[in-house]
């Protein structure tokens, strides 16, 4: 059996999965969507309360990743004149700019309207098998506080930009690869993310980081900081390098991105 991945993980939080077996009508639905309620507003609280360090280097990673310019004094900024990443960023441009003035739109504004209660109470959005789609999470439910994705591929290994942009590498046609049939159909197909998102289209394109960095910054959100995150025998949510395995048993790791919006200082 495949070892599930939790390929993102935004803020600490509680889930509890209910089945589908129905319960006695209205009092008790009632209590329990209350108490989903209140464990989400006591949680996002705690998340307003904690001080998140900026770190800004995974910012600059994720708009390197998505095509997208830096700032005149990031440190990344030199890689742009790289003919690889301006080709690159020239496809990206392109292809971005039909995906928001097309779908995505058509989506967005679909949303506002459907989804408008359930945004406006903001809250958790729990997205099993999502594999990378951070995509139609944010553009379907934009006010969410948190956002759980978890799915069967590996999470992956940040960005070493100084590394591809040292050699001749497949990486950005490896992304434009893994992301191809999300953009186009808006789902990925199981049998090619075993081969697009594992490194063997390209080393680099280890995991679901990849997608889900480019996909935070093509969405005009700007990445706070990084961690890697584990999750020990009674279920919490630890830093990696925390975490001891003294039994030797599998564990789960996941990616653990704090991030806020465009004109939004909100972390979320």
């Amino acid at each position: 059996m495949k070892k599930i991945a939790l390929s993102l993980w935004i803020l600490s939080i509680v889930v509890s999965i209910y089945g589908c077996k129905e319960t006695k009508k209205d009092d008790n639905s009632n209590s329990q969507t209350k108490k989903i309620a209140d464990s989400s507003n006591s949680q996002t609280k705690k998340i307003e309360e904690r001080k998140i360090t900026t770190d800004k280097k995974y910012n600059e990673m994720a708009r390197y990743i998505a095509g997208l310019s830096q700032q005149e004094n990031d440190e990344l900024k030199k890689y742009e004149e790289d003919a690889a990443w301006k080709s690159y960023a020239q496809e990206s441009d392109a292809k971005w700019s039909r995906l928001k003035k097309g779908k995505l739109l058509k989506m967005k504004n679909w949303a506002e309207e459907a989804l408008k209660e359930p945004n406006q109470k903001g809250g958790l959005l729990f997205y099993p098998f999502s594999g990378a789609d951070f995509l139609h999470a944010q553009t379907l439910f934009p006010d969410v506080d948190n956002v759980v994705m978890i799915g069967l591929e590996p999470i992956g290994t940040p960005l070493s930009v100084e590394k591809i942009a040292k050699k001749n590498t497949s990486y950005f046609s490896a992304l434009n690869k893994a992301g191809y049939f999300l953009a186009e159909f808006s789902f990925f197909r199981t049998n090619d993310m075993a081969i697009d998102l594992t490194g063997k289209r390209s080393v680099e394109v280890d995991g679901t980081i990849h997608l889900i960095m480019l996909y935070l910054a093509q969405l005009d959100n700007e990445i706070i900081n990084y961690e890697k995150i584990a999750i020990n025998a009674e279920g919490k949510v630890v830093l990696a390098n925390e975490y001891k395995n003294d039994d030797n048993k599998k564990v789960v790791y996941g990616n653990k991105i704090y991030f806020k919006k465009k004109a939004d200082d909100k972390i979320r």
